[in-house]
């Protein structure tokens, strides 16, 4: 596997699903699989599969005959924000290119899947999608390092100056009033 490819928290490499018939695509695994080396391809005939795995995807290919329903649940879905959705079409025409990006898919892939082409697409778009899983990685532990004390591990002010400010705005949109309890505790202080 190559450095630059992070394992899922399952230990597993990360992997490419195709939402498809797994007859029509098991073929073409084993080739996709050499061709972005580091990564493992499985066919899943639904995104209730997908829903169903520990591991997240680092890029959905739905084939043609999933799309109509496929596009939309998975733009849904809270795991698909950062992972590329593409639309498997290859020969389409500009109508149909056209619907699928506006159901959802990032891009559409009008060569064969194991073209040069596609399998150059595919690793841009993996190697996007690392780096931005890397930089959420990365806002996160940011964020709580600037509202968390490292000694307690509790929340410190600055996490509750900007609870209170969110909380000031839902009570001021919601008309709605709203109390503020401060206590200062002082445990073994001289």
């Amino acid at each position: 596997m190559n450095a630059h490819h992070e394992e899922s928290p399952t230990g597993r490499p990360p992997h490419i699903a195709i939402v498809g018939s797994r007859a029509e695509w098991f073929g073409v695994l084993a080739e996709v699989e050499v061709a972005l080396s580091g990564f493992r391809c499985e066919v899943v005939e639904g995104i209730e599969e997908l829903d169903a795995s520990p591991d997240r995807p680092a890029l959905v290919l739905v084939a043609r005959d999933r799309l109509g329903v496929s596009l939309r649940r998975i733009a849904r879905k809270e795991w698909a924000r950062h992972t590329p959705v593409l639309a498997m079409l290859e020969g389409a025409g500009l109508a149909e290119r056209a619907e699928a990006l506006a159901a959802g898919a990032w891009d559409v892939l009008e060569e064969g899947l194991t073209s040069t082409g596609s399998l150059a697409r595919l690793g841009a778009l993996i190697r996007l999608t690392e780096r931005a899983w890397a930089l959420a990685r990365q806002r996160d532990a940011l964020f709580e390092f600037a509202t968390t004390d490292p000694l307690t591990r509790l929340p410190n002010r600055r996490h509750l100056f900007d609870q209170l400010e969110r909380e000031l705005a839902r009570a001021r949109r919601n008309d709605e009033p709203m109390a503020v309890a401060l206590f200062d505790i002082e445990i073994g202080r001289a």
